[in-house]
């Protein structure tokens, strides 16, 4: 109930999880129509393939969607929120801020790694970001690493 009249993009703080403030980014009313920002009815809108909550299949195409307004109400079933700020000491959300998952994939063009590091061409090498695959083709295979 702390999220009821608030609307997408408004910071909340933890209710059940003291320390943490949450913002709202999307959700689901009943009836699966998602949340636009800016919207304050509930009304079919023209949107293309620059608006959220559509996606074309070609480009240029216009669609009347019906989607939901940006408050958050009683009949909202899904909500999407995003960790915003986490005060020092506080307990942590098991499953969720318990355990850090490394980076699995990192840029692939050298050009691009040593922009990002401000590396010379010799230290590229060690930054690339690999990760060991295992053929499904054949089985019993020799495992093999890409970048």
């Amino acid at each position: 109930h702390i999220f009821y009249d608030k609307k997408i993009a408004q910071e909340v703080p933890g209710d059940e999880w003291n320390g943490y403030f949450f913002r709202i980014t999307s959700g689901n009313d009943k009836q699966g129509f998602s949340m636009k920002q800016g919207v304050l009815l509930a009304l079919p809108l023209l949107l293309t393939d620059v608006h959220s909550c559509y996606r074309t299949r070609r480009t240029s195409k216009r669609k009347r969607k019906s989607v939901r307004r940006c408050i958050v109400g009683p009949d909202i079933t899904v909500l999407s929120l995003v960790i915003v700020c986490v005060c020092q000491g506080e307990a942590e959300i098991p499953g969720l801020t318990d355990n850090v998952l490394p980076k699995r994939l990192g840029l692939k063009r050298a050009a691009k790694i040593r922009s990002f590091f401000n590396l010379a061409k010799d230290d590229v090498r060690k930054h690339v970001v690999r990760c060991e695959v295992e053929s499904r083709k054949k089985e019993g295979a020799k495992p093999y690493t890409k970048a």
